[in-house]
């Protein structure tokens, strides 16, 4: 449905909250006791041949489910609902289960992750039914006029002024493409987010699917090649799989700033006054003044 908001919005926050979802919903599965695999917008555990993802959801869990049986009879590779579909609720806390995929040796075959994305792309928007699905204007770390007065704090004056530069390079990027023409987005593939299954490539975290250009699913992988020290082998072979059409490049390359940009202003956020000069968000910015020995930023 189109929507708001995704179907989550904003960080688990504490994992202490996340945990007794995860250990009901494992008891319930008779599961042993859940191990944390990772927190950040969800607490992510594993619990035997299971995965259980306790997020901060904005509609109720079960349609994650339905999405995910839309998504594998049209051909692209998800992790299948857990056996009985089960849900855990507290307040706007939502755990759900998933069977887990046993990961190979290799990496992913990108190629036909770009040709699961292009299947997408020619889904119906109205297929997904209840799941949210909102255009990718919507997502708050996209509006950098906002983003940008509450960095100011934290950077210093030629700091704000390179970063305002870069926001105002992004700025109108949706506009450059017809809104009929835009597409059913998962809006985060990079290999964060595919798993080399032993039956081919299988693409997770779907919380942000949205609406917008074609283009918008090539920048995250294109990011992770320029910032995050991927393999750009990786992006010519998506993007052979995906069809990405010639002149839909300035578009990819202003959003790969884009996200580049919003990746720098939420580690400056999170971190505050209160960071060293080989922080995170240090090692950004030193990137943003074009320092030659930048280093490759790292994944927190």
């Amino acid at each position: 449905m189109l929507a708001a908001s995704p179907f989550v919005d904003r960080p688990i926050g504490d994992e202490a909250s996340a945990r007794p979802l995860a250990e009901a919903l494992a008891g319930r599965l008779g599961l042993g006791e859940p191990v944390l695999l990772r927190a950040a917008m969800n607490a992510t555990y594993i619990a035997g041949d299971v995965v259980i993802r306790v997020g901060r959801t904005t509609v109720p869990g079960h349609v994650a489910y339905d999405l995910a049986e839309v998504l594998l009879s049209a051909g692209i590779s998800v992790p299948a609902p857990a056996s009985g579909h089960p849900v855990e609720h507290d307040g706007d806390l939502t755990a759900t289960a998933w069977q887990r995929i046993p990961t190979v040796d290799g990496g992913a075959d990108w190629r036909t992750v770009g040709e699961m994305v292009a299947r997408l792309h020619a889904l119906d928007p109205a297929a997904v039914g209840g799941y949210p699905v909102p255009p990718a204007t919507s997502f708050p770390w996209w509006h950098f006029d906002a983003m940008l007065l509450r960095v100011e704090p934290f950077v210093d004056a030629a700091d704000l002024d390179v970063l305002a530069a870069a926001a105002a390079r992004v700025a109108g990027w949706e506009d450059s493409v017809a809104r009929e023409a835009w597409v059913l987005c998962h809006g985060d593939v990079h290999p964060h987010n595919v798993v080399a299954g032993p039956d081919g490539p299988v693409i997770v975290d779907w919380d942000l699917l949205c609406i917008a250009p074609a283009a918008w699913d090539h920048a995250p992988l294109r990011s992770m090649v320029e910032r995050w020290g991927g393999d750009p082998a990786w992006c010519a072979d998506f993007a052979a799989g995906a069809a990405l059409a010639g002149d839909d490049e300035p578009l990819v390359e202003r959003l790969v700033e884009g996200r580049l940009l919003a990746a720098t202003l939420m580690r400056v956020i999170a971190e505050g006054a209160d960071r060293s000069d080989d922080s995170e968000a240090s090692r950004r910015l030193r990137w943003w003044r074009r320092d030659p020995d930048a280093p490759y930023w790292s994944v927190v």
